[in-house]
């Protein structure tokens, strides 16, 4: 079970003063060094009382540390843009070379300027620029200009796409902490708990979904979907949940293995 990383809260006892503001009653003790605290010193931070010395550290505020660990640090999305942005400088003169063709001449050096554009533009968001961001949507629109010029209006479901992926990116939390942008705390609570929370309850469920396909996952999802069941934790600091993930995962973890050893031991009867 998970261990709560801070002592029971210490109670105040009666006339107890706050030791920054002496003439103000104290109405509660911080979790982690029980220092004492008048209302307009209490910090909240996920319903646990702490003293603002102690809310500023990165240990006691969780999404501050899961902040400063990706703060600046290159995710899978800049790494993917910089392997592209080398992939699409040989595709944009490719495609500028074939321009000369009368039919692709109009289309084709739009196409061509975008794939280059594209490669300046990811080249940039892999660096970190953060021109980069809004450039990457003008390049799409370049895109879809170039793609209707080419082919018509047709043309511009081959813009949904890459469309759909920028707005994907610009979107992800990880990606905004590489920018060093300011990303709100229930935006970080929630990109969290996809990263951190309860991580043997999330790939039980996977494993269980896997298991239903290849049965040698099944038995792993029964297992982790018991270790994250008995993790689960609402009051702990941080909460630690997925409940529902885990029950899913040892349910399906349970059938995936019921199906496939059903199978198996089918299999081994019809060959005797």
């Amino acid at each position: 079970m998970p261990v709560d990383p801070f002592p029971p809260a210490v109670p105040v006892p009666s006339g107890a003063l706050c030791p920054r503001h002496p003439t103000a009653p104290a109405i509660a003790a911080c979790r982690r060094c029980g220092t004492f605290v008048c209302g307009s010193d209490q910090v909240l931070l996920e319903g646990a009382v702490f003293c603002g010395d102690c809310a500023a550290r990165p240990d006691v505020d969780y999404l501050e540390a899961f902040r400063q660990k990706y703060w600046g640090k290159r995710d899978s999305w800049a790494w993917f843009f910089g392997i592209g942005a080398v992939a699409n400088v040989a595709a944009g003169l490719g495609v500028l070379g074939a321009a000369t063709v009368p039919r692709l001449e109009k289309g084709g050096l739009l196409i061509g300027a975008a794939l280059l554009a594209w490669s300046v533009a990811a080249a940039a968001f892999w660096w970190g620029a953060r021109w980069a961001r809004p450039a990457m949507v003008a390049v799409v629109l370049l895109y879809a200009v170039a793609q209707t010029v080419l082919v018509g209006p047709t043309g511009l479901a081959a813009v949904v796409f890459p469309l759909a992926l920028v707005a994907s990116t610009l979107s992800n939390v990880r990606a905004k902490l590489f920018f060093k942008l300011d990303v709100p705390r229930e935006q970080l609570k929630k990109a969290w708990a996809v990263l951190h929370d309860n991580v043997a309850a999330r790939n039980a469920l996977t494993l269980g979904v896997a298991g239903l396909g290849m049965g040698v996952f099944a038995p792993f999802a029964v297992l982790l979907g018991i270790i994250g069941l008995r993790r689960v934790d609402p009051t702990a600091y941080p909460p630690i949940g997925r409940k529902g993930q885990a029950i899913a995962g040892i349910v399906l973890g349970a059938l995936g293995t019921l199906a496939w050893g059903t199978f198996a031991a089918a299999m081994f009867l019809d060959s005797r």
